[in-house]
């Protein structure tokens, strides 16, 4: 079991590294640590705004803070679909493998809007970086509809079957059957994070829908997947006529 005062021994290096650098604005946590929910097997979602030029300098305080507890085995760089964004991950050879950093650095002029069921935790910001803001509007009516109009494409995960095609198959009722129903559980128990997918779903849905959530995600075969869709299909007729759907 990880030590809690190792992992706040690496937090306040990366802190105190980090506030060293004029050129970097603002630094927060997203993630376990910005819910409050962080635990052994958790790593560290760090984020950085930095000025234009200065961000190899802010990975490069990054990389020594990580390097204080051994020599790093893992430094990876991985494309960012925000061009304005770099994220690398660093891991301690002497820190347990789980406890890694995944720090996306930002050129500073971007801006940052966090929804109200964005978490973060701010280590600093010296120039009034971090923002939140207001929910925007939710018609559920729209919402709901436009999930249950898509309900036609479920015929993609039978005509792989009929194809003989399972591994296809199986990606379109992950992709066209389950994420709508996804999508429909949000709209009922959090809209706010409508968009989430399965990101914190153990904890966004009550216990008897995600046990029911989990049953369909592990349907693998033939037989199988022909039942789930039915199921699904049963599913997404009881939430559309759910009381939330007519507000």
């Amino acid at each position: 079991m990880l030590d809690p005062a190792l992992r706040q021994s690496l937090l306040q290096g990366l802190q105190v590294a980090l506030e060293a650098q004029p050129s970097v604005q603002a630094a927060w946590l997203e993630g376990a640590d910005a819910l409050g929910k962080a635990d052994e097997f958790s790593d560290l979602d760090l984020w950085l705004d930095v000025t234009a030029g200065n961000e190899e300098t802010a990975l490069a305080a990054v990389r020594n803070a990580v390097r204080v507890f051994g020599p790093l085995d893992v430094e990876q760089e991985r494309a960012h679909p925000d061009p304005f964004i770099r994220q690398v991950f660093y891991r301690s050879a002497g820190l347990p493998r789980f406890l890694f950093v995944d720090v996306c650095v930002q050129t500073h002029g971007r801006e940052v809007v966090f929804g109200p069921a964005d978490a973060f935790l701010p280590l600093f910001d010296r120039v009034g970086v971090l923002r939140q803001g207001a929910s925007a509007p939710i018609d559920l009516r729209v919402e709901i509809a436009d999930v249950l109009a898509g309900r036609w494409r479920h015929v993609l995960v039978e005509k792989e079957l009929q194809r003989g095609h399972v591994l296809e198959a199986r990606g379109y009722f992950h992709d066209e059957v389950l994420a709508p129903l996804v999508r429909l559980l949000r709209l009922k128990h959090c809209p706010e994070k409508r968009d989430y997918g399965l990101k914190h779903i153990s904890v966004d849905l009550p216990a008897d829908d995600l046990q029911r959530l989990e049953r369909l995600y592990s349907l693998t075969t033939t037989e199988e997947l022909r039942g789930g869709v039915q199921r699904v299909n049963d599913w997404l007729d009881e939430l559309g006529n759910d009381s939330y759907s007519l507000p």
